[in-house]
């Protein structure tokens, strides 16, 4: 029978997460290329430094590799149970290996031998990795088999496999198409970065998702593709493209107008016109697999569903009627409008299970085009319920799974607990177990749900009071029960499914595995730094009493850095380490008798060390009387561990020159603080030649070089980007929502030539006739302005109120004996801004604690409840040492640009506050102020921003 191992990648934070990049050592260079891409999807972590590619991958290793494929890895580090092999000579990796061999992954190499500390050999990853694709080969049949799915492609002749080679066999394994479906499993997980090259890319969505965003939704992931966005075959000003998996986030500078616009990626195309009505786009049906319904055993029920341009599901009857379904053979079509299809066998022979086929398929006849969708298998018997569970349901009792358990002697205490009937795609009803014996009968799912105690607890069934869909189990314990077994069951009435599940109830849960994490941040000398951790119990349960924990858990005594810290008031415990040198530390702490080692490594303070580039746009060629003015914030400063820094004004950036040439003069031969350099033409045209490095460092300076040239030289002229000006005659008094600066409506006019290739700067001299500049003139609601040796361009008054418009300034230039005009276009916009929208917005530079997240999509965040500090009225504090923004308020105005508007009201919502005089906002300052004694982890509340013209946000947060 062959069975197919769900990949679900878990993108996490790698041990480097700071920005340090492993080393890729060893290994040819396609393996360091595929073990790269592990890195991306989180699979490959290495050891903090090395990826060590070259070395051969242990069995034991490959265990934990494929959970974290499964997105397992915590359940096979936490599993309560142990493996029957008698050769694991790591009791760490014991709950690893038991996990992998319960869910069948491995059978070890005998019943009694696991083969732990061998190298995988390549048979045994042929194995493993076909099994993920649902094949059940032999060993005998695994290496043909293995060769023509693909998974040896680019892979040496090799009898071990190395960390390389099972980084390519990874890749391959997501780049082949598993059995039983048309397209790579790579494309059904959404993870272009790894399909196979010959896949073609296309565009499945353009979906409008703000004024200036388009949101287009690709067969591959959007990393590293080119893309071009045109309008009346000009080209749109992009402000920025951003990649999130298969999806590309475009944001143009200007509002997207009610027009027809042409995507392009790669060679994908798509048009989309802004404001279009939703329309059918594509047909598709649901099911999986054609069912028979019991009792009725010559029927099928079969769902499908239409979906628009955006992706979202069209229910529209009039629209779903025009569909024209047919199946064959010797069957009939019943369609009611709301996405099921009834299919009646109308010939004089029953379906067999398993022998009968059917073939089904679905015209929608639009004017433009055909939709079409059709499915063909086998007729199967009915299976009944998919499944039973028990305490994994998300968003009722939050992400963390409860247990049941007795705590108190209290006849009126009960227990919460949420169970799923169905499958987690498709759930038939979700109940929230919260107990008389009784059964509960819905009658539109056609469910019989019972719920029974092998003790002394009450049992009973009812429905949500606001919510059909939501069943509740109340079960009382009477007293303080020994352990008790709950059975809940469900019986589907219309087909005849069956399942239960059973619980333990009654026992205390008591500390069973301690796990603790490396940080997400660099860990330095001499530094504070926190390290996460959790605790589980004998059920597999998180505990979140941490403060009666520590006394059962032993940490190293022989790191004293490495220590538990609890708040006496608010009794939040953090586990501190603050190393005392740099190097490879291995931290240890046991907790009921099992012991968990960690390596974490420990750098140095950052501090620049080597110049590495000028930045991006910076000029190093000029003209006669032009001059180049460098800050240092136009170097590429890096520092011991080869990564971006900011030079800090303890630094200095010193120059040397390196030749004695007269073409260029430089004003100093140091800069620090906010100081610059000046380079200007000295006696003659030419280069000179400057080394740069660090004040005190001993690394290979960088090479300057700057050029002066005749601009009788010059191959061609252009001016540099104006962008957007504002007119402020008509401003409001009381309006701040753009800086009063000068040049939100005056530009200064720069211009530059080109020489082989090159950006050469040119000398502006308004007062000064033989100047690069000769004059220039504008048109539009725009104006000339001299002011010294500088020309500028002003915006003018508009000639409608709140409107925007179009201006242009030419420029004549001298250019030896002869002239040359260029010209730059220009935006003028009304600068009474009044506020038109609220978003909230996460700060990309702060990263969130492990087990914390914030879903933009619903504006809520879930955070620890330790974490949580203050709210100034605009911000969300993160971090009482550095203050950190989190998130905040953004307030847009009419045309869509971020402005410095402030909310002017602020309101609490309390959704699920234990004692609401623990978070209050003052009435005048519009501070937020947390009593932290008074809250209580579980509290979820919405803080509401509103402007002075009503507009509002929302944000939830959630403390767990």
């Amino acid at each position: 029978m062959k069975r197919i191992i769900s990949l679900l990648v878990i993108l996490v934070l790698l041990s480097p997460a700071s920005g340090f990049a492993l080393e890729l050592d060893g290994g040819n260079e396609i393996e360091r290329q595929a073990a790269d891409q592990m890195v991306k999807l989180g699979i490959f972590r290495g050891d903090g430094v090395s990826l060590k590619v070259d070395e051969s991958l242990k069995r034991e290793e490959l265990m934990l590799l494929i959970a974290r494929l499964q997105g397992k890895e915590l359940q096979a580090l936490t599993t309560n149970k142990r493996p029957d092999f008698t050769d694991i000579a790591d009791p760490w990796w014991e709950p690893v290996i038991a996990w992998a061999s319960d869910t069948g992954i491995t059978k070890g190499t005998s019943k009694e031998i696991f083969g732990f500390g061998q190298p995988v050999e390549m048979y045994q990853m042929e194995l493993f990795l076909l099994r993920v694709l649902g094949e059940d080969p032999t060993v005998e049949e695994a290496p043909q088999l293995a060769r023509e799915r693909g998974l040896l492609k680019d892979v040496e002749p090799t009898e071990v496999v190395s960390r390389g080679i099972g980084a390519i066999m990874l890749k391959n394994t997501l780049a082949a198409i598993p059995a039983g479906e048309n397209v790579t499993l790579g494309t059904l997980l959404g993870l272009g970065l790894v399909d196979s090259e010959e896949a073609v890319l296309s565009i499945v969505s353009v979906m409008q998702t703000g004024e200036r965003e388009l949101t287009i939704g690709l067969n591959q992931s959007g990393f590293e593709k080119d893309f071009k966005m045109t309008r009346r075959k000009m080209d749109v000003v992009l402000e920025s493209v951003e990649v999130e998996g298969n999806e590309m986030i475009v944001t143009t500078t200007l509002p997207l107008f009610e027009t027809k616009y042409t995507i392009q990626v790669e060679e994908a195309t798509a048009s989309f016109t802004p404001g279009d009505v939703a329309r059918p786009a594509r047909l598709q049906i649901v099911t999986d697999t054609w069912t028979q319904v019991a009792y009725q055993t010559d029927q099928i029920w079969v769902d499908y569903r239409l979906v628009d341009q955006y992706g979202q599901e069209i229910t529209d009857q009039s629209i779903l009627s025009q569909i024209s379904w047919q199946a064959s053979p010797l069957v009939s079509v019943e369609d009611n409008e709301e996405g099921r299809l009834t299919i009646n066998n109308t010939g004089d022979r029953e379906w067999v299970s398993g022998e009968s086929w059917l073939v089904l398929q679905g015209i929608l006849q639009l004017e433009e085009k055909t939709l079409l969708a059709s499915k063909q298998g086998v007729i199967e018997s009915v299976k009944g319920i998919d499944t039973i569970e028990i305490g994994k349901i998300k968003n009722f009792l939050g992400d963390q799974t409860a247990f049941l358990q007795d705590t108190i002697e209290d006849d009126d205490h009960f227990y919460a607990l949420p169970v799923l009937v169905g499958s987690q795609d498709r759930p038939v009803l979700a109940a929230y177990v919260a107990g008389e014996d009784g059964i509960l009968n819905t009658e539109d799912d056609g469910l019989l749900l019972s719920a029974s105690s092998t003790g002394n607890a009450e049992v009973k069934w009812t429905l949500h009071p606001d919510d059909d869909d939501l069943a509740v189990i109340h079960v009382v314990p009477h007293g303080y029960p020994e352990e008790e077994i709950l059975r809940v069951t469900a019986v589907d009435r219309f087909t005849g499914g069956y399942g239960y599940q059973e619980i333990k109830i009654g026992k205390v849960s008591t500390l069973d595995t301690f796990v603790f994490f490396a940080p997400d941040q660099m860990v330095i000398e001499d530094n504070l730094t926190e390290l996460p951790f959790e605790a589980y119990d004998q059920y597999g349960m998180r505990m979140m009493d941490y403060a009666s924990l520590i006394q059962e858990v032993e940490l190293d005594p022989g790191m004293p850095s490495l220590r538990f810290e609890e708040d006496q008031e608010t009794q939040v415990v953090r586990l501190i380490y603050r190393p005392t040198e740099a190097g490879v530390q291995t931290l240890w702490a046991t907790a009921n008798g099992k012991t968990q080692s960690l390596e974490i490594r420990v750098y140095e303070e950052s501090r620049p060390v080597r110049i590495g580039g000028l930045a991006e746009g910076v000029r190093t060629w000029m003209t006669e009387n032009a001059q180049i003015t460098l800050s240092r914030n136009d170097f590429l400063i890096y520092d011991q561990y080869n990564q971006l820094v900011d030079l800090s004004n303890g630094f200095m950036i010193q120059l040397a020159e390196v030749d004695d040439e007269d073409a260029v003069v430089a004003s100093t031969d140091s800069i620090s603080g906010t100081g610059t350099i000046s380079f200007s033409k000295d006696a003659d045209f030419g280069a000179k030649t400057y080394e740069a490095r660090i004040g005190g460092e001993g690394y290979k300076p960088f090479s300057l070089i700057m050029h002066s040239v005749d601009v009788a030289d010059l191959d061609g002229f252009g001016m540099e980007t104006i962008g957007l000006l504002y007119d402020y005659s008509r401003k409001v008094p009381l309006t701040d929502a753009y800086p009063q600066l000068r040049s939100d409506y005056r530009k200064e006019i720069r211009l530059y030539g080109q020489v082989g290739g090159n950006q050469v700067e040119l000398w502006v001299d308004a007062q000064d006739s033989d100047s690069d500049l000769r004059e220039f003139s504008t048109r539009g609601p725009i104006e000339r302005v001299v002011d010294g040796q500088k020309a500028f361009v002003q915006a003018t008054q508009l000639s409608q109120e709140g409107s925007m418009d179009t201006a242009t300034v030419y420029a004549t230039l001298n250019y030896g004996s002869y002239t040359e005009e260029v010209e730059g276009n220009i935006m003028v916009s009304d600068a009474n801004s009044q506020p038109s929208s609220i978003s909230i917005e996460k700060d990309d530079r702060v990263a969130l604690k492990r087990g914390e997240r914030f879903d933009q999509a619903a504006n809520k965040l879930m955070i620890n409840l330790n974490h949580f500090l203050e709210w100034d009225g605009q911000d969300v504090y993160y971090d009482g040492n550095d203050r950190i923004d989190a998130l905040y308020f953004q307030v847009s105005d009419q045309y869509n640009v971020l402005s410095q508007f402030d909310p002017a009201r602020y309101t609490i919502i309390y959704d699920d506050v234990e004692d609401r005089t623990g978070i209050t906002i003052g009435s005048s300052t519009g501070v937020l102020s947390i009593d932290e004694s008074r809250i209580h982890r579980g509290d979820r509340f919405r803080i509401r921003a509103t402007t002075d013209n009503d507009q509002s946000a929302e944000l939830t947060i959630e403390l767990r």
